[in-house]
C-alpha cells in the first residue's frame, strides 16, 4: 500500500514538472499572461477600480499605473474582506487568512483564495516530482511534514473567514491530502497538544517508532533539531513506550484517544533502538534507526545556514536539501535537481508575477531600478515584488535575494535576508545584512548566536547572545572589540556611540536550552507557530536576557 501511494503521488505531479521545464524558455510569456489574467479577473474589486485595471494592457502600463505596495497600504482592502466580506482585493472568495509576522508591522493576515493555493501547487508539484524521481527510496517510505501546535479554538474574522492552516499539508489539494494522510508518520491530532515539551515528546515517539520513515519536511532546521534532542533527554522512556505501546509525555498531558490508537506496541523495534543507542556514534544514530530516510527538506540559506550545519552533524549520511524561498504571501523559488544531481533554486515562474528592485551591494539600499525576471544579472542582489491571485499587487516582500546562477534560462536565487530588518532606537540604523557579515567574519562566533538590544546600567547597548564554548570564554574582550569595530563601519551606529546614546557592546553567554528559549520567547511575543519562526541574526526584542539562561560576560 505504501509503495502504491508514493508511486501515485509521484505520477500525479509528473505533468506539472514536464510543463514547468517545457516552458522555461518562454517564461516571460507565461509571466505576462499570468499578470493580464490576474488583472482582468479582479478589475471590479475596490483595488482594481482604484487603479483602473480595466485599462491596463501591458506590463509597462501596469508598472506605471499601480504603485509598489506593502501590507500597510493594502491593509484597508484586506479589512474589507476580513470584517465586511467585501471584495477589496480579489473577486474570488477568500477561503482563509494565514497569519504572518510583519517586517514593518507586528502581524499580518494574508488572504488565501483557491487560485492562490493552486499557484502554490504550480511550484510544489514540480518539486515533489523531481524529489521522488531523484530519490527512488522515497517510494518505500513514510513521511513527516512539520506539524506545529495550534490553538484549540479555531479563530475566525468578523466576516466568518477561518484564520490559519493547521499544518503544512494545508497547502496541498484534496487528493494530495488524502494520499499524504496514508503516508504520515505522525497523526494530525498531535498538533492539538498545547504543552510544547509534551508535543515534542509525542511527535518524536511516533517518528522513533516508524522504521520506514523516508522523508522529513520542516521549515526551520532548529524545529527538527529540538525534536531530535528529545531522544537525548528521554531515550529510556521512548524505548519503554514503544515496547508497551503506550505514551507517557513528561508533563502528563491527557492525550486524545485517537493518538493512543495510532501508537502500537513493537517490542522488536524497542530492542533495536536500545541496541543501536549503545553501538552507534551520536551522529550515526538516526541514520541507523531510519535506514530509508533519504532526505530532509528545510531552510539552509541566510539565517538558517548555521542551524542546517548543526542539524547535519546529527544526521550524518542523510541528505539535507535546502527549501526554495516560500513566504506566507507566495512561492518564490523551488529546489530542482538536474540530471547531474546539482541543486538549483529556480524562480517559480508559473506561480506568480515577479518584479525585482535592484539593491546597491555596498549600502544595501534600494535603487530606483525595477527589473523583470529576464533582466536579472548574476551576482546582483534584488528585493522581490510579487503580484498574486491572493490579491497582492506589486507587493514588496522585503526579502533580499542574490542571483547565483541560471538553469534552463531561469534565474537561480539565494535568500540573503530581510531588507526591512533594521533596528533603530537612537538613529543607529543597524541592518541585519551588515550585522551578519560582521559576525561571520569573527572566527570565534559560531554555533547559535544573535545580536539584540538590552538595557545597560547607564543607558542602552547591544548585546551578542552566544552559546557557551571554551573559545568564547577565552576571548570575550577580543570578540567584543571586533564586533564594535565592524558595527562602527555603519556611520549611524558609530555616531550614536560617539554621542554616548549607546553603551559599548556586551556579551551574554547562553547556557543549556538557549535555542529552545529563543524560539519559545519569539513564539509567545509574536503569536507565531514554532515551525514558522525564522532565526534572525539581528533582533529588536529588548528582554532576551530575562528569558534565556546564562550570564553577562
Amino acid at each position: 500500500m505504501m509503495r502504491i501511494m508514493n508511486t501515485l503521488l509521484k505520477q500525479m505531479n509528473k505533468k506539472s514538472y514536464q510543463v514547468f521545464l517545457k516552458n522555461t524558455s518562454k517564461a516571460m510569456e507565461v509571466q505576462e499572461a499570468y499578470l493580464k489574467k490576474c488583472l482582468y479577473d479582479n478589475r471590479w474589486t475596490t483595488f482594481g477600480q482604484d487603479y483602473d485595471f480595466s485599462n491596463i494592457k501591458s506590463i509597462k502600463q501596469f508598472q506605471e499605473q499601480v504603485p509598489i505596495t506593502d501590507y500597510e497600504m493594502l491593509e484597508p482592502y484586506i479589512e474589507a474582506h476580513s470584517t465586511r466580506g467585501e471584495k477589496g482585493l480579489v473577486n474570488e472568495p477568500v477561503i482563509l487568512f494565514e497569519p504572518s509576522s510583519g517586517s514593518t508591522s507586528g502581524s499580518k493576515l494574508i488572504p488565501y483564495t483557491q487560485g492562490l493555493k493552486d499557484d502554490f501547487m504550480r511550484g510544489i508539484k514540480p518539486w515533489l516530482y523531481n524529489l521522488y524521481a531523484s530519490y527512488s527510496n522515497l517510494q518505500y517510505g513514510m513521511t513527516y511534514w512539520s506539524i506545529s501546535p495550534v490553538d484549540q479554538d479555531k479563530r475566525r474574522t468578523k466576516s466568518g473567514i477561518s484564520i490559519g492552516f493547521e499544518d503544512d499539508a494545508g497547502y496541498f489539494g484534496i487528493l494530495e491530502n488524502l494520499i499524504f494522510k496514508k503516508l504520515f508518520s505522525v497523526p494530525a491530532q498531535v498538533k492539538f497538544i498545547e504543552d510544547i515539551e509534551d508535543f515534542r515528546y509525542v511527535t518524536m515517539a511516533f517518528l522513533l517508532a516508524d522504521e520506514k520513515l523516508g522523508l522529513i519536511s520542516v521549515w526551520n532546521p532548529t524545529f527538527l533539531t529540538l525534536l531530535l534532542n528529545q531522544w537525548d533527554l528521554h531515550s529510556k522512556n521512548f524505548i519503554e513506550n514503544i515496547r508497551k505501546g503506550n505514551l507517557t509525555p513528561p508533563n502528563g498531558t491527557d492525550l486524545d484517544p485517537e493518538i493512543g490508537k495510532n501508537f502500537h506496541k513493537n517490542p522488536k523495534r524497542a530492542n533495536n533502538l536500545r541496541k543501536l543507542n549503545k553501538t552507534q556514534a551520536r551522529g550515526d544514530f538516526f541514520k541507523s534507526i531510519w535506514p530509508n530516510l533519504s532526505i530532509v527538506s528545510c531552510w539552509t540559506h541566510s539565517h538558517s545556514e548555521n542551524d542546517a550545519m548543526e542539524l547535519n552533524k546529527r544526521l550524518k549520511g542523510i541528505h539535507i536539501q535546502g527549501k526554495g524561498l516560500l513566504a506566507t504571501e507566495g512561492l518564490i523559488s523551488i529546489p530542482l535537481l538536474d540530471r547531474h544531481r546539482k541543486l538549483h533554486h529556480v524562480i517559480s515562474y508559473r506561480s506568480h508575477f515577479f518584479e525585482f528592485i535592484e539593491i546597491d551591494s555596498e549600502s544595501m539600499e534600494a535603487t530606483p531600478n525595477v527589473y523583470l525576471m529576464n533582466q536579472l544579472e548574476k551576482g546582483r542582489i534584488y528585493s522581490i515584488l510579487m503580484t498574486t491571485r491572493g490579491g497582492l499587487y506589486r507587493y514588496r516582500l522585503y526579502d533580499l535575494v542574490e542571483v547565483v546562477d541560471f538553469y534552463r534560462d531561469l534565474p537561480c536565487i539565494r535568500f540573503v535576508g530581510k531588507e526591512a530588518n533594521v533596528v533603530d532606537f537612537y538613529g543607529e540604523k543597524l541592518n541585519e545584512v551588515h550585522v551578519k557579515r560582521v559576525l561571520q567574519d569573527i572566527e570565534e562566533v559560531r554555533g547559535f548566536y544573535f545580536l539584540a538590544p538590552c538595557n545597560a546600567l547607564n543607558g542602552f547597548r547591544y548585546c551578542l547572545f552566544i552559546e557557551k564554548t571554551e573559545d568564547v570564554e577565552a576571548k570575550f574582550t577580543e570578540i567584543a572589540k571586533k564586533i564594535e569595530e565592524g558595527l562602527c563601519k555603519n556611520y549611524h551606529y558609530a555616531y550614536a556611540r560617539k554621542l554616548k546614546q549607546l553603551e559599548p557592546l556586551c556579551i551574554y553567554v547562553m547556557e543549556n536550552g538557549c535555542m529552545e528559549g529563543y524560539y519559545q520567547h519569539i513564539s509567545q511575543r509574536k503569536n507565531m507557530k514554532l515551525g514558522d519562526i525564522k532565526y534572525m541574526v539581528l533582533n529588536n526584542i529588548v528582554d532576551f536576557e530575562k528569558k534565556i539562561n546564562g550570564y553577562f560576560a
